[in-house]
């Protein structure tokens, strides 16, 4: 009985971690899209820049949007949303490309 407890409780634990890791893969691959996006943005220049949005056939959905925000300058915000272990999470960066 008490080890079948102990067995029921490794189970748990063993879940938990794996859920865990599953959440943070979807985070190292948020913010490895962000940084390519900003990246392709940034080598199109700002005359190419425009809205856009890509979801993979993961589910992962990646929007981003492009504003004036002032002289020689655009406003980037990239959004990226996925499902992890522990439900829906979405990773927002907003910076300005140089133009």
């Amino acid at each position: 009985m008490l080890v079948s407890i102990g067995l029921l409780g490794m189970a748990g634990t063993s879940a938990l971690a794996l859920r865990s890791t599953r959440a943070s893969a979807g985070e190292r691959d948020a913010a490895r899209r962000i940084m390519a996006r900003r990246a392709d943005l940034a080598a199109g220049g700002c005359a190419r820049a425009g809205n856009g949005m890509i979801t993979t056939l993961q589910g992962t959905r990646e929007e981003w949007t492009i504003a004036p925000a002032g002289t020689g300058t655009v406003s980037v915000t990239t959004t990226v949303r996925w499902d992890s272990g522990f439900g829906p999470r979405t990773l927002t960066v907003r910076d300005a490309l140089l133009c």
